[in-house]
């Protein structure tokens, strides 16, 4: 195993594997999200200011954001504060996903919650140290994944068990 700028490689059984490191953080992300429930309360929330527009459809997605564990409220005038999200998560992330979902979803009904998650883990992978320990990302891929983030393939396959096999 070695990585080249962003990209891991891999000897797999049958080949070499190619890996990109943002998108496997995005996908480590993804599936810890998946397998969470609910948010934490946030220790400093994110104020943000929104026009009237943004608040109706704030108070429109509101219920698929605290599917989530991204959890507002109102503070007073057109400033609302992000009070909880989901563990592991910077309160700039989860204001992060607040606008994105204010841009995107119109209501409850156009956002789901994996699209949110989706989305969040997309600001984690963006927003993670390009110095990410490779080896950290390695073992997070074999502990949470229910498949490897294989962005290209040079001739073989690699299968949890074997990315398993690498890391230990």
């Amino acid at each position: 195993m070695g990585w080249v700028g962003d990209l891991g490689i891999l000897a797999a059984e049958d080949g070499l594997v190619v890996l990109d490191r943002r998108s496997a953080i995005q996908q480590i992300e993804y599936d810890r999200l998946m397998n969470q429930q609910g948010g934490i309360t946030l220790g400093a929330p994110s104020s943000l200011e929104l026009r009237s527009d943004e608040r109706e459809r704030l108070v429109a997605v509101s219920s698929v954001l605290a599917d989530v564990g991204v959890k507002t409220e109102a503070f007073g005038g057109g400033t609302f504060v992000v009070r909880e999200a989901p563990s592991g998560i910077a309160p700039e992330g989860a204001a992060y996903l607040v606008k994105w979902a204010i841009e995107n979803g119109r209501q409850a009904e156009d956002l789901s919650p994996s699209r949110l998650r989706w989305e969040l883990a997309k600001w984690v992978a963006d927003s993670t140290d390009d110095r990410a320990e490779p080896n950290i990302i390695l073992k997070g891929l074999s502990r949470n994944l229910t498949k490897p983030p294989v962005e290209a393939k040079v001739g073989g396959t690699l299968t949890l068990d074997a990315l398993r096999r690498i890391i230990k």
